[in-house]
């Protein structure tokens, strides 16, 4: 996610910075890898750090918030063109919030624990059984409580 995130960035900087129609292009092409990358890893890296009994339910937010995301991505190009009908802040500032929430993965995601599969793989045994205690051991179902 982190690197997806980055890229999406750099896209963005390089998208929104841009003079011409080659640079434009050169951004949303660079944007395009980053977007791929995170759609791939953030639903896996759900998956694998849920509670098996809210895994499906965690995964579907996640790909819901790709929807809501199109919420602003709707309506600030239109208050942009508003607000600013002959400037290039019109179509300049929707660029720039697209890398909003990257900006924030790629702030946040060094601070979130490797999965246990990764741990595993890489003979991190002790580490990978801490991760599943302490992510886990919280969201006991219900039905596991009554007799």
């Amino acid at each position: 996610m982190f690197i997806g995130s980055l890229i999406i960035v750099i896209g963005t900087c390089i998208q929104s910075t841009c003079n011409g129609l080659g640079q434009f292009m050169a951004g949303r092409f660079i944007l395009g890898f980053g977007c791929a990358i995170t759609s791939a890893a953030g639903p896996a890296y759900v998956s694998e750090m849920a509670h098996p009994a809210y895994r499906g339910v965690m995964t579907g937010i996640y790909n819901c918030f790709w929807f809501i995301g199109g919420i602003p991505g709707t309506f600030i190009p239109a208050g942009t063109k508003i607000h600013y009908p002959d400037s290039n802040l019109s179509w300049r500032i929707p660029l720039w919030c697209q890398m909003i929430y990257s900006g924030l993965v790629v702030l946040g995601a060094p601070f979130l624990p490797e999965t246990p599969r990764w741990l595993l793989a890489h003979g991190r045994e002790d580490e990978a059984l801490d991760v599943l205690v302490s992510y886990t051991a919280d969201f006991v179902p219900l039905t596991l409580l009554t007799p």
